[in-house]
């Protein structure tokens, strides 16, 4: 059986350097919420900031982004 679920990350970098710079990823959140506060809190530290619903797939022992499902997607702040 395939283990599916869906998280929330923030994907964020430097305004400064925004799109050209490196784009760091935040640990998976079970709750949009969640998300949403980490992404306050990197706004208020000058980071440009997208929140990412994604639907992972349990591989072996470690999850994986489903690229292919609806519901990888940016959701604006």
């Amino acid at each position: 059986m395939e283990s599916i679920r869906t998280v929330y990350r923030c994907t964020y970098a430097h305004k400064d350097s925004f799109p050209a710079g490196p784009v760091r990823d935040s640990r998976a959140f079970m709750m949009e919420r969640e998300a949403r506060a980490c992404a306050d809190a990197l706004k208020a530290r000058g980071y440009a900031v997208h929140v990412w619903r994604m639907r992972e797939v349990k591989v072996a022992r470690r999850w994986d982004t489903d690229l292919d499902s609806e519901l990888t997607q940016v959701l604006d702040s």
